[in-house]
């Protein structure tokens, strides 16, 4: 199997409607590669014996915070859903009440000629046979009134149906919203604990010196641990996955390579440098946006960076976003230069300050960032 990443030469972020199958089996090649690399990374932190960190910590609070708030997203989400389908289900109920009270005046009104003519055609039916022609027409007649009468009964009796299991989806709809207010309540709760807990591990880290130094070596191991990370990654990528040309049939763009000094900043905001890679502080949820177009080849929790992006953008270049608060886009993904990939947050970050970490690496090491960027 192939997995489609940029090659040396332009790629399209869209490929053909014949390249479809190619471009679903390369996630899923790229997730196997992944997959391989964390369990390996995991069995040789076990092979190592190594004790929990303060960043296995911090990893542990940031990923119960991060779920607690997705559910949250979910909540409001069925939430909405369930306002936005409360007056449609309101307006059926109505309808059918409405639909149920004219079908009432009708069965009325049949009833009462019914039962008016019945007792005179009764009488007449025993009348002698001069009558007979008359008593016959009479006959039809009725014999229409009660098919007409029954035709009524049926529609009514579909009505009082339809109406019920309206009432049935309005009241369930209206309990669900109940549920839903109240596990809002449970979730939310849980969540402000969990910051409690995460601000407190912070303060401590900040307060007592002997963790302060515990915070300086697990981040340099940190930093060592992804480094090492994303050479096997990359190398893993150029020997099991060669990227065959996709043909596109709308503009051609540049080669990375030929965009050196020209890409946009991930965040538009001041940055400091920060290890080998630039650190830019910013608001939580601010967007962060791809520097150029290319795959996202990795997209998960990596400790000490939290929530981590790194996008594959050809010629063996690659851009890491690190510390997000939210990733908008999942593994094995095409994304367009500037399109937001991530949210800035403080995730996997010991000092508790939200802000976006940013490397460019060519072919697994690091370079000067600031060199790739326009000024």
């Amino acid at each position: 199997m192939l997995l489609l990443l940029l090659s040396t030469t332009a790629q399209p972020l869209f490929a053909a409607s014949g390249d479809a199958e190619r471009l679903a089996r390369s996630k899923v090649k790229l997730a196997s590669i992944v997959d391989r690399l964390r369990d390996e990374q995991k069995a040789l932190e076990k092979a190592r014996g190594q004790e929990r960190s303060l960043l296995d910590e911090l990893d542990r609070l940031d990923r119960e915070l991060a779920d607690k708030r997705t559910k949250l997203v979910e909540i409001t989400q069925q939430d909405r859903a369930i306002k936005n389908l409360l007056p449609t289900l309101n307006a059926r109920v109505d309808a059918q009440k409405m639909a149920m009270a004219k079908q009432q005046q009708l069965l009325a009104g049949h009833l009462r000629l019914f039962y008016g003519m019945g007792g005179k055609d009764a009488l007449r039916m025993l009348a002698p046979r001069q009558h007979a022609q008359a008593t016959m027409q009479h006959m039809t007649y009725f014999r229409y009134l009660i098919q007409a009468r029954n035709k009524q009964f049926q529609r009514y009796h579909q009505t009082v149906q339809d109406l019920q299991l309206a009432i049935k989806e309005q009241r369930h709809a209206i309990e669900n919203l109940k549920k839903l207010k109240q596990h809002e309540g449970t979730v939310r709760q849980a969540l402000e604990v969990k910051k409690v807990e995460r601000t407190r591990l912070l303060s401590q880290v900040q307060e007592r010196r002997e963790l302060h130094s515990h915070k300086v070596a697990e981040l340099k191991e940190a930093y060592r641990k992804l480094g090492a990370f994303v050479k096997r990654l990359t190398s893993a990528i150029d020997k099991e996955a060669p990227s065959p040309r996709v043909v596109e049939t709308g503009p051609s763009f540049a080669p990375i390579r030929a965009m050196r000094g020209k890409l946009n900043h991930p965040v538009s905001v001041a940055y400091k440098k920060r290890g080998p890679g630039l650190f830019y502080v910013a608001k939580q949820n601010t967007p962060v946006r791809a520097i150029y177009r290319g795959q996202v080849v990795y997209a998960d929790w990596f400790k000490g960076y939290g929530q981590l992006m790194i996008l594959h953008h050809g010629d063996k270049i690659y851009s890491l976003y690190g510390h997000n608060r939210r990733l908008l886009a999942s593994q094995g993904d095409w994304v367009e230069e500037g399109d937001p990939v991530a949210e800035v947050g403080d995730s996997g970050a010991l000092d508790g300050v939200a802000g976006l970490y940013f490397e460019i690496r060519a072919k697994g090491q690091t370079v000067n960032s600031r060199r790739w960027l326009h000024k």
